[in-house]
């Protein structure tokens, strides 16, 4: 049966892509973008995926033939792709309609389903919802879950629907209309503010004014140890830096004074042209030097004081901020709060996973979740928590008993809770080039931070209604088109699902051991489970997420054993796919998303070179799963993916794999014939893409798309020896 290619396998408009990505990786913090839900450690920009998408489900003009007029009509194709691919097509409705109605031409009218069983934060179904697919979206992890059901399920249950809190606030804009999810954003905006005023009235005798009177939105910490030398009376405040302001030729620093008699070390402010403070911090890894008799503590040392419960915090300065700037206050001249730890830790207080690769704070007695916060931030935040609770009772009161939108609205106060954490709590860090609190996901990890920042969860920019006015920004530039999405809770690797008709598939799958998504979200997953398991006891069943399950390669949950992890994601991704192979639109290839980082070396008897384990086992999985490769193309998707120097591109971020079912009767082929079909093949696949202006830099990894169609065509290419060639050995063919 002869298949029709689609444009994705044939061309596409790739530099387009890649500089239409630039709003999205480059921007953190860019407003009303669907991500603001909540953190994720995996993101797709929405201008990719749309554009991939489309790619994905649209014929090739030019697949009977190169004529001129398809050649036009393929300049023209690529032409719009290149118009998809930007930020600004999110919200212009011209652009998307003209998408879906291509669409539904192609496909005769028939709304296409849609599976992404790796959606993480939705950022493919979101998409596919856009272009107006039928969109099933499913993951094992509960907090992917429940950003998905925020996005995908309540904003199209109550589109455009009027918010339903009491009208006569003062300050409401009147509107005629609320289009799409702009009344369920504002009600989030307005409950929101209801839950901090209340935790405001319930915590105000925790958050005192500074000596001007302003509110204290900071304080900053040191951890402390006793010094190591017997016959030093003096705790070493362990210090990174003692900077406060790097900027303009005034700078602000912290300096520590040293009563020689006592050991103890009071903390003065002081400005100059540059900072004259040393931190206590020696060189790399976790080593100080004590302030009072220069004895250095060394790692070890550090790490079994932590580990006996033995390391302490001291003050070191606050801010505040009122209608002026940011204003340094000295630690004497802050009003002490004593603030016990919650007696009811309500299920928080269970253990981190020890991940070697990524969480490394265990190993200094920061072992359950309840200790990467002081107590007061432990009692706001219960407080807070208790706040939505009440609000849940609050929306029931004003919407009519509707006990759907209670749960939407208490959904995602629950996310700008869980978000706040990444501000409040004692791993995040004062940054002090920008004047701002950096926070701990600043990579896919949890960290150990010796000098850390309490923020002010009440007042100030990292305050509960800042949190909720970005979790309602994030409904601002969502699907408008009335179609639901379907939203399960499953593991990819035994699911069962019913679609009317075989499913389109996009996926961004885990990538092998790069993140560890369970073991990082457990952190977000207490706080979100402490507020909705009541809801949605079903998803929020268990202490932690699920791992066991869990599609990554952690030697760590195999007693170490790297091959015993392997073989974990191997077999589990395999399953995944063989399983698709037979479900999937036949039609239509499926497109798997892969971020080419990690590479090994490795030793196959011709002399060592470097491979990418995960992208080999991505690749492996697909072929042995009956899949033949028919494309892939490099893209852009973090910020990372930037020019590293003038006129210098990096590699790209991550590689989009194409892949159709290979025919049943594929036959075997010998090294040499392999060969002879790639000579006879590769050239004009390589001026296609030199066609689609792929970048010098980018061309070896998109010319992996020719080279794996041929070697995949095949049900196998033996070696000379009669060996089956292996996907790692393939490349080295040619």
């Amino acid at each position: 049966m002869t298949v029709t290619k689609k444009l994705i396998e044939v061309a596409l408009p790739l530099e387009a892509i890649n500089l239409g990505s630039k709003p999205e990786t480059e921007n953190p913090f860019l407003r009303s973008h669907p991500r603001a839900i909540h953190n994720w450690w995996a993101r797709t920009p929405l201008s990719v995926a749309r554009a991939l998408l489309f790619a994905q489900l649209i014929d090739d003009p030019g697949d009977g033939g190169m004529s001129d007029e398809a050649r036009i009509k393929r300049e023209a194709l690529l032409r719009f792709v290149a118009s998809l691919a930007t930020w600004e097509a999110t919200s212009d409705e011209r652009i998307i309609d003209d998408a879906r109605a291509k669409i539904a031409e192609q496909f005769d009218g028939v709304v296409p389903e849609f599976w992404d069983m790796f959606s993480g934060r939705a950022s493919i179904p979101l998409e596919a919802q856009r272009l107006g697919l039928n969109v099933t979206s499913s993951d094992l992890n509960p907090v992917a879950i429940t950003m998905q059901r925020a996005l995908l399920e309540y904003p199209q249950m109550f589109q455009d629907r009027a918010p339903i809190h009491p009208q006569q606030v003062p300050g409401l804009v009147e509107r005629v209309t609320w289009l799409g999810a702009s009344g369920l954003a504002e009600d989030v905006k307005w409950y929101g503010d209801r839950v901090r005023e209340t935790a405001e009235t319930r915590l105000s005798n925790l958050f005192p004014t500074g000596p001007n009177g302003d509110p204290i939105v900071a304080w900053l910490w040191a951890r402390t140890v006793k010094c190591p030398n017997p016959a030093c009376k003096a705790y070493i405040p362990l210090v990174s830096t003692f900077a406060l302001s790097s900027r303009g030729t005034r700078k602000t620093w912290i300096s520590p004074r040293v009563d020689e008699a006592t050991g103890a070390i009071n903390f003065r402010i002081e400005k100059g042209p540059t900072v004259s403070a040393v931190p206590t911090k020696i060189g790399r890894g976790a080593r100080f030097r004590c302030l009072n008799c220069q004895q250095p503590a060394e790692e070890q040392y550090i790490k079994d004081e932590g580990s006996a419960g033995r390391m302490g915090v001291q003050l070191l300065a606050a801010i505040t901020q009122g209608t002026h700037p940011l204003t340094y206050v000295e630690a004497n001249d802050v009003r002490h709060v004593q603030t016990d730890t919650p007696g009811d830790l309500r299920g928080i207080d269970v253990e981190l996973n020890y991940d070697p690769r990524a969480i490394w704070c265990p190993l200094y007695g920061l072992t359950t979740y309840d200790k990467l916060f002081t107590p007061r931030q432990l009692n706001a935040l219960f407080t807070l928590a208790d706040a939505i609770g009440d609000v849940y009772k609050l929306v029931l009161d004003h919407s009519n008993q509707d006990k759907e939108y209670a749960a939407a609205i208490t959904t995602y106060l629950a996310c700008a809770l869980s978000r706040l954490t990444d501000y409040c709590c004692a791993l995040a860090t004062w940054n002090h080039s920008n004047e701002n609190i950096s926070h701990l996901f600043q990579r896919q990890g949890i960290p150990m931070a010796w000098d850390f920042v309490e923020s002010n969860p009440i007042y100030g920019k990292l305050s509960f209604s800042v949190a909720a006015e970005w979790v309602a920004s994030s409904l601002t530039n969502l699907p408008r088109n009335r179609i639901p999405a379907r939203v399960l809770q499953l593991d990819a690797t035994n699911a069962s699902i019913e679609f009317s008709s075989p499913p389109i598939v996009s996926t961004d799958p885990p990538y092998y051991d790069n993140i560890g998504y369970a073991d990082l979200s457990d952190y977000f997953y207490v706080w979100l489970r402490m507020v909705l398991r009541k809801i949605d006891p079903r998803t929020f069943a268990t202490l932690l997420t699920p791992k066991d399950q869990e599609l990554v390669a952690s030697p760590y949950r195999h007693d170490g054993s790297d091959d015993a992890a392997e073989n974990h994601f191997r077999g589990g991704f395999l399953r995944v796919f063989t399983k698709l192979n037979k479900e999937v639109n036949h039609d239509v290839p499926i497109t798997v998303y892969y971020a080419f980082k990690q590479e090994e070396t490795y030793s196959d008897g011709n002399g060592e070179g470097r491979a990418s384990t995960g992208w080999e086992t991505m690749l492996e999985g697909l072929v042995d799963a009956g899949f033949q490769i028919t494309g892939t193309w490099p893209v852009r998707t973090t910020k990372k993916a930037r020019s590293v120097a003038r006129g210098t591109n990096a590699l790209a971020s991550a590689i989009v794999i194409v892949a159709r079912q290979r025919r049943q009767e594929a036959p075997l082929a010998t090294r040499r014939e392999f060969l002879a079909r790639l000579k006879a093949e590769l050239p004009s696949a390589l001026a296609s893409l030199r066609e689609s202006s792929v970048a010098a830099v980018d061309l070896a990894q998109a010319a992996i798309g020719p080279g794996m169609s041929v070697f995949s065509r095949f049900a196998r290419v033996l070696e000379s020896d009669g060996r089956p060639m292996t996907v790692r050995s393939a490349p080295s063919a040619y």
